[in-house]
């Protein structure tokens, strides 16, 4: 793997370890978000397919071709109502919420959705952590991702979330 540390003159961008460089993988586009039309084969923000599973173009050099990519954290939620309490699910497994007491504390009595408020706020973050983002991450995005997502939940909902490593989000 080629030495990615940004040195004096570097062609290379400063980036994060959670990135990888597209010469050491072969890529392919994402089939849910096809490619238009343009110039290159590859352009930042492309959206690909790679061993490692998702990703997002953030980095390309015209020049060469190569580029980078930063994977996308994918996550099955689904929830509903059981004698009034919700039970969620990420992946197949419960909602580790009480995990999540220790970043935010909104709502100790636990996650809920489908309007904006303390029990929607927990879920936001316990589920953006239990996909795996950074919790300097989800404190930023937590509050947007609740208001965007989590509150217009309805009851014995299924949605596909993919996460790029910056908080935003795609739901499918």
């Amino acid at each position: 793997m080629m030495d990615r540390r940004r040195e004096e003159g570097s062609r290379w961008p400063a980036h994060g370890d959670d990135e990888h460089t597209a010469t050491t993988f072969q890529l392919r586009h994402d089939p849910d978000r096809p490619k238009t039309e343009r110039q290159s084969r590859f352009d930042a923000g492309d959206r690909v397919l790679y061993p490692l599973g998702k990703g997002v173009v953030t980095w390309l050099d015209e020049e060469t071709g190569d580029c980078l990519v930063r994977p996308m954290l994918t996550v099955r939620v689904e929830g509903k109502h059981v004698d009034g309490s919700a039970v969620v699910t990420v992946n197949g497994k419960p909602l580790a919420w009480a995990k999540s007491l220790k970043v935010v504390n909104h709502s100790p009595t636990g996650p809920e959705f489908g309007y904006r408020g303390s029990g929607p706020a927990q879920m936001a973050a316990a589920v953006m952590l239990q996909a795996g983002l950074p919790v300097e991450v989800v404190l930023d995005k937590y509050q947007p991702f609740k208001d965007a997502v989590i509150a217009n939940l309805k009851d014995g909902f299924s949605i596909v979330v993919e996460f790029k490593n910056d908080g935003d989000w795609i739901v499918k």
